[in-house]
């Protein structure tokens, strides 16, 4: 069984949003990191997500690391996280992190937007 199917996975979900967002318990966003990274290597396309928007922000304990932060929030939108396509298509879209390409701005803006 892998992680992404297993109790274990389920388990880490609920702690991290817990975490995260002060559902439960107290928001700390240093153990929603942890609990990110975990789920993150289980292939979570959403931790990936969260976790790149705290390499984004240098949250979590972690410090700012743009390129990280990049690289996690692209294999987000890989597997399919609408506001992973949404934001990178911006970055496309503005020349942000990327040479402008408002072709596959588009793109990256069907996909998400495909998804509502």
């Amino acid at each position: 069984m892998s992680f992404a199917k297993s109790e274990d996975y389920f388990i880490t979900l609920s702690i991290e949003s817990g975490n995260t967002n002060g559902n439960g318990v107290k928001k700390n966003k240093f153990k929603a990191r942890q609990y990110y990274e975990i789920a993150a290597k289980g292939g979570d396309p959403c931790a990936k997500y969260n976790l790149a928007i705290m390499y984004f922000n240098g949250e979590g304990g972690l410090t700012k690391d743009l390129a990280k932060g990049i690289k996690l929030e692209i294999e987000a939108a890989n597997q399919g996280v609408a506001l992973a396509q949404y934001y990178l298509g911006m970055s496309y879209y503005e020349g942000t992190y990327f040479e402008q390409n408002h072709n596959y701005a588009r793109e990256l803006f069907e996909f998400a937007a495909a998804q509502n």
